[in-house]
């Protein structure tokens, strides 16, 4: 899969910027399955993928400078990453920081996530995976920002541009990645505290029918959110159609269901 060669550059930059940013991490290969477009429709295809694997610690061990991380990105504020994906408190932020209970006073704010990273070739954009803690599909319909073929749905700040042509695997992780996964610590350790779990700031599409409605509120010829890198009409938006359509027809039938129990 030599995806570097209408940029022979481009492989020596993704060396060196892991190499920067995250140098314990090990490089290799692997076996991916991605979606393909068909004339009979939607097919899985395997293909060989570059593939990275490591550690990622969201949040410093700092007990203040990490509260205060927290309610940031709770309040959508700026916050800055450091070397392997640590992020830190921006050093002229002078607003209040203030967090729910079950998140002062803990003692585990360096818990830190084993990431699995798929590159595929440009136009698509990496996938990466929580291995440990296991952060998979099931989380699709809850916590929101875990796709349904369990891969991380990095978030990125409003003026933190990245796309696959010019973003490297790299900074695909320190500005998407990293915030995803301090964001997920705050969901998670209210949740545990709470029985529901609190999403910071802003949350984004959340499940599989907002993801369908944002792309269809989109040009056509915007990039899918799938991740092959084609544009939505040639590639999920068919069968997309077709899902709300079913999604329609049982709406439907719960309507007449609950119309003959009135009746009854």
């Amino acid at each position: 899969m030599r995806w570097w060669v209408d940029d022979p550059g481009r492989w020596e930059r993704e060396v060196l910027d892991m190499g920067r940013w995250f140098p314990d991490w090990e490089y290799g290969e692997d076996i991916a399955e991605r979606d393909r477009l068909t004339a009979q429709g939607v097919a899985r295809e395997k293909l060989l993928v570059r593939a990275w694997e490591g550690e990622l610690r969201p949040l410093p061990t700092a007990h203040d400078e990490a509260v205060k991380i927290l309610a940031d990105l709770a309040a959508d504020r700026v916050v800055l990453v450091e070397r392997a994906g640590v992020l830190r408190h921006h050093h002229r932020c002078a607003a209040a920081h203030v967090v729910p209970g079950p998140l002062r006073n803990r003692t585990d704010y360096e818990a830190s996530f084993r990431l699995r990273a798929h590159q595929f070739a440009p136009p698509a954009h990496p996938k990466v995976y929580a291995l440990q803690p296991w952060l998979g599909p099931e989380l699709f319909r809850t916590q929101g920002h875990v796709n349904g073929d369990g891969s991380l749905c990095p978030i990125f700040a409003p003026d933190e541009v990245w796309n696959c042509v010019e973003g490297t695997l790299a900074r695909y992780l320190r500005t998407g990645v990293s915030i995803l996964l301090a964001k997920h610590l705050y969901w998670q350790w209210t949740r545990d505290a709470t029985g529901i779990g609190i999403w910071p700031g802003q949350r984004g599409p959340h499940g599989l029918l907002d993801g369908i409605l944002g792309s269809m509120r989109q040009s056509p010829d915007t990039q899918c959110r799938c991740g092959s890198g084609r544009p939505y009409a040639g590639c999920h938006m068919e069968p997309d159609k077709e899902f709300l359509r079913l999604q329609g027809v049982m709406l439907l039938l719960d309507s007449l269901r609950g119309w003959g129990d009135a009746s009854g």
